[in-house]
């Protein structure tokens, strides 16, 4: 399972304790801007360079998390 917050990771620790508890893997998981990965100055304009090559943050957040779904997924032995 793969879990996210919008206050980052860190901030999931009882529920990821809840999954592992049922028996189930956690993959806890900062995108790009959020907990850990979130920029502590100037943000806003690291998001605008993003724009000027054609790309918009939450398009590199939705490529990241897709990333990590097929990373598990091969960790797992699936193909896709």
């Amino acid at each position: 399972m793969i879990l996210l917050g919008d206050e980052g990771r860190a901030t999931l620790a009882e529920a990821a304790q809840e999954i592992l508890t049922s028996g189930q893997r956690v993959v806890a998981v900062d995108p790009l801007f959020i907990g850990e990965s979130k920029l502590e100055s100037r943000g806003v304009l690291f998001g605008l360079l993003i724009s000027t090559i054609g790309d918009r943050p939450l398009g590199l957040q939705a490529s990241q998390l897709a990333a990590v779904a097929r990373w598990r997924n091969r960790r797992k032995g699936r193909k896709k």
